[in-house]
């Protein structure tokens, strides 16, 4: 009884994925993301607008820098069609230092982003790299006010280029 019950609820969601066309998509509950800690660049903390839609590249150590500046590209080409506030989230050791050069690199490799926010490898809380389980990034985020879907680095691209999968750009330009 309880294996058909998680047969069912698992092609559940699955063909609901499909009819949205996210199959590729993870979802994050609002109960994981209210607990996450986001700062800026000078340390304060913030907050993502409940009503407010996002766009958010994801960063850790292990990176594509070009795979990066083929995102700013597509971002600057589309920003008439994109309704998303455009974010950056680093992950890095929590130091000062670190914090303020990894800010300007990212705003010379993205400066069309406007927000750039950064979680520390230390947090005593989680993050939202260990909930995503990023190994290699970019990975994106987007927030539609409230919904929040995780793509991974292997399904944000379609190789062996660095654009973007259809699906992903359906999911961008959808955005209300």
């Amino acid at each position: 009884m309880k294996l058909t019950i998680q047969i069912i609820v698992y092609l559940s969601i699955k063909l609901l994925f499909l009819n949205e066309g996210m199959l590729f998509a993870q979802i994050i509950s609002s109960e994981q993301f209210e607990k996450l800690i986001f700062y800026t660049e000078a340390n304060q903390t913030f907050q993502f607008s409940k009503t407010e839609n996002y766009f958010v590249i994801l960063q850790n150590s292990k990176k594509c820098d070009d795979c990066f500046r083929d995102i700013n590209s597509f971002i600057n080409s589309h920003k008439d069609s994109i309704h998303a506030n455009l974010v950056v989230v680093t992950y890095i050791d929590s130091n000062t230092l670190e914090r303020k050069r990894t800010f300007a690199h990212n705003k010379k490799l993205m400066p069309d982003f406007t927000t750039y926010l950064f979680q520390y490898h230390n947090s005593s809380t989680p993050t939202l790299f260990e909930i995503c389980k990023t190994n290699f990034s970019p990975e994106l985020l987007v927030i539609e006010k409230e919904k929040y879907k995780h793509i991974s680095y292997k399904d944000l691209f379609n190789f062996p280029t660095s654009e973007f999968t259809p699906e992903v750009k359906a999911l961008v330009f959808n955005l209300p």
